[in-house]
């Protein structure tokens, strides 16, 4: 890992100096909690999910239990990607003018919203009849 650079990308702490000196429960909890961080700050789903599945490779290579809200910070991290995709979306909309590019992003986050398990952002409908209005010929070609 480069110097200067947490876990997953953060700024190090005097106790990440030597890794060698932690065990493999202290490497998975350091982890662990920069996730919540990123997840927190609202950040990088890749990043989210690299941490998710380092966490749960070096809890298989140890033996060590998976902790038990792998599932619910993977899910948050799904919910996150569903919100960029809908940002995305209104960008192609409303800076841009593309109404078909828009039209399969929010496809996409309508799939990560669903993956995440939570409901569908009402602005994916708000953007849907936007385009609609704006873009006759948009919506005819669904």
């Amino acid at each position: 890992m480069p110097a200067g650079l947490g876990s997953l990308g953060g700024p190090r702490t005097k106790s990440m100096d030597d890794e060698s000196m932690q065990t493999p429960s202290e490497k998975i909890q350091l982890m662990l909690n920069d996730v919540k961080t990123i997840i927190e700050r609202r950040g990088s789903y890749s990043i989210i999910l690299v941490g998710i599945h380092g966490i749960e490779k070096i809890s298989k290579q140890e033996g060590l239990k998976v902790p038990e809200e792998i599932p619910e910070l993977r899910k948050n991290a799904y919910a996150i990607k569903s919100c960029r995709l809908v940002e995305s979306a209104r960008s192609f909309v409303e800076v841009l003018g593309c109404p078909y590019d828009a039209k399969d992003v929010l496809k996409s986050a309508e799939a990560y919203a669903k993956i995440a398990g939570s409901s569908v952002p009402e602005e994916i409908y708000e953007l849907r009849e936007l385009i609609a209005e704006k873009w006759p010929s948009a919506k005819a070609n669904e």
